[in-house]
């Protein structure tokens, strides 16, 4: 039995949608960042974050100091400098990225691989760039649940 509280003696009356709860827009940067700005940017933004910043793939290792490795993207119109993370092995060792908004120098997305969970320990640069172009083109990996299919299963046995 589900009991509802009418809202005449509720704690408070319905939002009629005044109370968003997304955060507001960061001002923008005076002027946008450049490749060794958001270098530097991707740098403070993840040291000030407590959480990014203890996943595995982006504490082992230092963000690509090559500014020619840094991979100037545009998603949803909007202009963003990927910045990849290199494991211990160095350039094509790369176990996570920051896409650092080059408007307001705020990341807009970050990837790792976690050895613990994932098949590979490391991607190399380009398919790091591959895989990022690819969603920016709407090419995203199929990871929707495929109906009667039984975890664990092998295709073709």
């Amino acid at each position: 039995m589900l009991e509802l509280e009418p809202q005449s003696f509720g704690p408070g009356p319905i939002d009629p949608g005044g109370m968003d709860s997304l955060p507001s827009e960061p001002p923008p940067l005076s002027v946008a960042l450049n490749a060794s700005a958001a270098l530097t940017q991707a740098g403070i933004d993840l040291a000030a974050d407590s959480t990014l910043s203890t996943e595995p793939g982006l504490t082992s290792g230092t963000f690509d100091k090559s500014l020619a490795d840094l991979i100037e993207v545009t998603v949803g119109g909007e202009q963003d400098w990927l910045v990849p993370f290199d494991g211990r092995g160095g350039k094509d060792n790369v176990t996570g990225a920051l896409l650092v908004d080059a408007q307001t120098g705020v990341i807009d997305q970050a990837t790792w691989i976690d050895p613990a969970k994932d098949p590979v320990n490391s991607i190399t640069l380009s398919e790091l760039e591959t895989m990022f172009l690819d969603e920016q083109n709407g090419i995203l990996p199929q990871d929707d649940p495929i109906a009667g299919a039984v975890p664990g299963a092998v295709a073709g046995r």
